[in-house]
């Protein structure tokens, strides 16, 4: 039972002790978190789930598969608690991992103190169960443009009280400092700290419009009109850099962005390495080349944020979106 010790001096500077009566009403976990803490201040409670979860599974393979992360990255984490806690917690044998008599004793104290927190969990989250707040989605501009502006308006008018603020910006925004809930990343190396799943893939290909095919009857790249976009794109891998630097100056314009690039080629101006997923809905756009595979599109949010009711809904409703966007392209 914890109990409250206070430490004041009389008029004559002597320290007394008082002792109060037991927190009765202090929440169980508490207590044993301040027992925790006593132990190790330092300690950092991410990395102790970790251990308990390595712990159950017998192994990082085992665990790692459980939460959809690589082993290596459990393996660190246990290390970083070991050096914390100034003791080694796991021995290896033939079997897998086993624990030590300090890991034992951690696994003791902690187990019980990890349950009453996802029970604290549970409670506070169901304070959140209401959709009602603010969402920051972080997102490349291309795939809100084109592909998630209809759905957007549809989900605020089945939501009016999710309020979602799109960040459309170059910068990779850290969802673990709270700058976005939120992320749709062109990558096909997602942050090992975030959750999520991959929804879908991006791919390129070159397009031209058929009054430019008309004009320029030729299957030799050099001799087109390339519409590049600005020094903020990565270049694409349709076309080799190297190539792309000896293309004569009245060969190239350089464009802001794949926008400006798509316009310009719906009018004529040249050909361009374009988005399959956008270039593909637009009439006025030939396909002139294979499709070259970039990078998967990831869906990804902080673990803090996966039983949040109104990320939850915004979640679900992103991924019926590409799905959906998934399944025209197969028709």
């Amino acid at each position: 039972m914890l109990r409250l010790v206070t430490i004041c001096r009389t008029p004559d500077c002597a320290p007394q002790r008082f002792v109060d009566e037991p927190l009765t009403l202090l929440h169980p976990v508490l207590s044993r978190l301040v027992t925790l803490h006593m132990l190790k201040s330092s300690m950092n409670w991410d990395d102790v789930r970790i251990f308990l979860s390595v712990a159950e599974h017998g192994s990082f393979r085992k665990a790692a598969i459980a939460a959809n992360v690589r082993h290596t990255t459990l393996s660190r984490r246990i290390e970083s608690l070991e050096d914390s806690v100034g003791a080694k917690l796991f021995t290896r044998g033939k079997r897998g991992l086993s624990l030590t008599e300090a890991g034992q004793e951690m696994f003791d104290t902690a187990v019980p103190v990890s349950r009453e927190l996802d029970q604290l969990q549970v409670k506070i989250f169901g304070q959140e169960q209401s959709p009602v707040g603010g969402i920051k989605l972080t997102a490349p501009c291309m795939l809100i443009n084109h592909l998630l502006l209809e759905p957007l308006v549809h989900f605020s008018e089945q939501w009016p009280d999710i309020h979602i603020t799109i960040d459309q910006s170059l910068s990779v925004l850290d969802l673990s400092l709270k700058e976005a809930d939120i992320a749709l990343r062109l990558t096909d190396t997602p942050d090992e700290d975030l959750i999520g799943r991959q929804v879908g893939e991006y791919r390129e290909a070159v397009y031209a419009s058929r009054g430019y095919l008309e004009r320029f009857k030729t299957e030799a790249w050099e001799r087109h009109r390339w519409l590049f976009p600005g020094a903020d794109y990565e270049f694409s891998m349709t076309l080799e850099p190297a190539y792309a630097a000896s293309l004569p100056p009245d060969r190239v314009i350089t464009l802001p962005d794949p926008d400006a690039q798509m316009s310009a080629a719906e009018l004529g101006a040249g050909i361009a390495t374009l988005p399959c997923l956008i270039a593909d809905q637009r009439p006025g756009l030939i396909r002139i080349s294979d499709v070259v595979r970039r990078s998967g599109i990831w869906l990804l949010c902080h673990p803090d944020a996966r039983r949040n009711r109104r990320l939850q809904i915004f979640r679900d409703f992103l991924v019926r979106s590409f799905n959906l966007e998934n399944e025209r392209l197969l028709l």
